[in-house]
């Protein structure tokens, strides 16, 4: 049987435990965000750029843009991300395909390439800076807000 001394012990190192823990998780929250912040593209409005074909648009006479990943289309309207995704190898465009048409997390577009969580990540900010670097190449300005308005 445990004295009220003992109780009182036990009972602040499990306080000092929780509190600790919540630091740990702010800290990763606030580093992963610090992160995504820094290497991931911010769009005004992703609808900009994909067009998922349920509605019909005013703009459904033109000519669609399709990419093409594991025997599935995807469609996009804008004609310099398609050229830009055109450059990008298989792989490439697969992980961004899966990530931000998907919404598949880093865990699962792993599990479905066969590889380590980290080379997803790789593998995304290669395929972000290649498109950044075909934008800057051929003069086309990237249609996103910047950090700095």
């Amino acid at each position: 049987m445990k004295t009220e001394y003992e109780k009182a012990v036990a009972c602040e190192m499990f306080d000092a435990y929780c509190k600790q823990i919540l630091r740990n998780a702010l800290a990763d929250y606030l580093r992963k965000k610090n992160f995504l912040n820094e290497h991931e593209i911010p769009t005004a409005d992703m609808d900009l750029y994909i067009d998922t074909g349920n509605e019909i648009t005013e703009r459904s006479w033109e000519s669609v843009l399709n990419i093409e990943f594991e025997g599935q289309s995807y469609p996009l309207e804008n004609e310099s991300l398609h050229k830009a995704l055109s450059t990008l190898s298989e792989r490439y465009i697969g992980v961004l395909l899966l990530k931000y048409w998907h919404r598949l997390n880093d865990s699962e577009i792993a599990s479905h390439f066969g590889i380590a969580e980290r080379t997803v990540r790789y593998w995304r900010k290669s395929a972000i800076e290649e498109i950044k670097r075909w934008y800057q190449v051929n003069h086309v300005k990237l249609d996103y807000p910047s950090s700095q308005d």
